[in-house]
């Protein structure tokens, strides 16, 4: 691969890496690697990347892209082994196999080079693992978003029954709607604007009625659904166990205080009483 420096490209550098680009039939990332890395498109007075490889090659960037990231997926490689040249053709899957777990994936090869496995022999068998690792993340996905899926329909069938047939009701007058009226035109249903504006301002009104229920339920069982996830319904008992037992001490501590102000008022009572005062006000009046 050409050895590629930090330092930005001049611009008879730019023009000339842009050209072999161009004029190149293989390999076609390890020069963009280089354009990159370089900057040549500030160089050639472009303002992104983008507006390079679309102005001088004709090319996406997400195509540029995908041959940036064949690039370093390649360079990472070669020096994991220390062999340059084609000696690992990688496909475009294989790319998306490792290139988010890059290190480990490197360091997996090197140990076995290391260990005296070929280096071809190294790599295809890493990336095959990868591979392998992918489809099967992949594979669980789709599980558990089909066990979402059914868990959705199944606490839909569950809705209390005016829930559903509130649904049902703004289904079918949507459909009736629709039916009665050209699409795009929900005058042409009878509706007259005012009547139309009233109507939309009724469902926007019953929305928010709607998310507001939904903002109260969700703020009163936010706690508990965490902690449910986190350990079933015995954690949701445990935790409201905990709240009723700090609501006791509460109370306890509360009630003992005030019993203490009573007694202390009762003692100051009596004192003035020993005292001569009384609990009556007396107001004198002259004459």
């Amino acid at each position: 691969m050409t050895n590629v420096t930090p330092a930005e490209l001049s611009k008879a550098e730019a023009k000339k890496l842009t050209k072999k680009i161009k004029e190149a039939t293989d390999h076609l990332w390890y020069l963009l690697v280089d354009a990159h890395e370089g900057k040549a498109w500030k160089a050639l007075g472009y303002p992104t990347w983008e507006a390079y490889v679309q102005a001088e090659f004709g090319m996406s960037k997400r195509r540029a892209d995908q041959l940036l990231e064949k690039g370093e997926v390649v360079e990472a490689i070669q020096g994991a082994t220390g062999k340059t040249g084609n000696a690992f053709p990688i496909s475009k899957r294989d790319v998306d196999a490792v290139k988010d777990d890059l290190p480990a994936v490197t360091a997996d090869i090197r140990a076995k080079v290391d260990a005296g496995q070929a280096p071809e022999e190294a790599v295809a068998e890493t990336i095959a693992a990868k591979r392998a690792e992918k489809e099967q993340q992949r594979e669980a996905r789709k599980a558990e978003q089909a066990e979402w899926d059914r868990q959705q329909q199944e606490n839909a069938a569950a809705l209390p029954s005016f829930v559903a047939d509130r649904d049902a009701a703004r289904a079918q007058a949507i459909a009736a709607r629709s039916n009665n009226g050209s699409p795009g035109n929900p005058l042409a249903a009878g509706l007259t604007a005012e009547d139309r504006i009233a109507e939309l301002m009724e469902a926007n009104a019953s929305l928010e009625r709607e998310v507001e229920e939904l903002r109260a339920e969700n703020k009163l069982y936010r706690e508990m659904k965490a902690e449910f996830e986190q350990g079933g319904f015995a954690a949701v008992i445990a935790g409201r166990d905990s709240v009723i037992e700090a609501q006791k001490i509460r109370i306890e501590s509360e009630s003992q205080e005030k019993v203490r102000n009573l007694r202390s008022a009762d003692k100051w009572r009596k004192i003035a009483i020993e005292l001569g005062y009384t609990s009556r006000e007396v107001i004198e009046i002259d004459g």
